[in-house]
């Protein structure tokens, strides 16, 4: 098991706006391509990628799924968000 935790994310915005929505930032993208170049570099494969519905989550898992060609064995499980239920 590899967990890996999601790219540079913007700012949190004011009170009352959703932090699930937060994309990562241009330079975010740019480190987590980065870390999938170097994943690849060591030989690193993935059976399967699960990711937090969270955007920023969501677009780390993408961009990792991309450089690995493995973008139909990517799931988003409900669990993994702040308020997720363990069980």
């Amino acid at each position: 098991m590899f967990i890996l935790r999601h790219g540079g994310a913007g700012k949190r915005l004011s009170s009352g706006s959703s932090d699930f929505d937060r994309p990562l930032t241009i330079t975010g993208k740019r480190e987590v391509t980065d870390i999938a170049k170097s994943l690849q570099e060591l030989g690193l494969k993935f059976n399967f990628i699960i990711t937090s519905p969270l955007t920023r989550a969501h677009q780390t898992a993408s961009l990792v799924a991309m450089a690995f060609k493995s973008e139909n064995n990517m799931e988003s499980w409900e669990e993994l968000k702040p308020e997720g239920n363990r069980k």
